[in-house]
């Protein structure tokens, strides 16, 4: 005896004429960038733990240039995300 689940996933249906265009060049390029920008920014901090925990450095600093390498790296993954689904 066995027994047989199905999943059915739900998805989100718009009226909007122009969202699956815009989801696809607007909406996932920008989100790749978020997740570009928060790795980026977490590796850093993480550096900055490791650091004060081995002894290098006594207290936590972030500068503003800190915020630039992931805004780079937000930039990076919107632009390959972007050309990706221009390619598809």
């Amino acid at each position: 005896m066995g027994t047989f689940t199905k999943s059915i996933s739900a998805r989100i249906v718009s009226s909007f004429p122009g969202f699956r265009i815009l989801n696809l060049h607007i909406l996932k390029p920008v989100k790749a960038g978020i997740r570009g920008f928060a790795l980026i920014l977490l590796v850093i901090l993480f550096v900055e733990l490791f650091s004060i925990v081995f002894g290098h450095k006594e207290k936590l600093s972030i500068v503003s240039s800190d915020f630039l390498l992931p805004g780079l790296g937000f930039f990076l993954q919107s632009i390959g995300a972007l050309v990706q689904s221009f390619i598809k």
